[in-house]
């Protein structure tokens, strides 16, 4: 088995949609980035796409993410719907480091930036205090 054909290519299992979820062709591809295109009018449709099975991707963002700590961050959160503390996040991405507010302030700040805001104006990682959570429009392939 080579990184290039993985295990499950061969399968084909019709995975059925959750809660009016992607309908057939969702993903479009912009130049830029990429983004996801709504499959109807529906508003429970998540516009970030946060790939954790197989390999992790982010489709949807804004911008592009200029930080790896950025990505690590969102793919934690994403595994995480209720959210975590700034200690449990922390933790999770630097085990054996004890880092600084302020990295972990820049490290939010450039993961919030990179996700961009939903099309009601509300960041995609909102602002908290103590606490991180991903908007209702970022959603895993997983939950999918």
């Amino acid at each position: 088995m080579t990184p290039d054909h993985g295990p499950y290519e061969g399968l084909s299992l019709r995975i059925p949609e959750r809660g009016g979820g992607f309908g057939a062709s969702p993903l479009s591809s912009t130049e830029g980035h990429d983004s996801l295109s709504p499959a109807g009018p529906q508003s429970d449709q998540p516009t970030v796409l946060v790939r954790v099975l197989g390999q992790v991707a982010i489709t949807g963002a804004a911008r592009q993410f200029t930080r790896a700590w950025a990505i690590e961050l969102i793919v934690y959160l994403a595994t995480h719907p209720a959210g975590v503390s700034n200690e449990q996040w922390a933790t999770a991405l630097w085990p054996d480091k004890e880092m600084a507010p302020a990295s972990l302030h820049s490290t939010a700040s450039a993961a919030r930036r990179s996700l961009g805001a939903s099309a009601s104006g509300e960041d995609h990682l909102p602002r908290s205090r103590g606490r991180l959570a991903l908007g209702p429009n970022v959603r895993t392939d997983w939950d999918l």
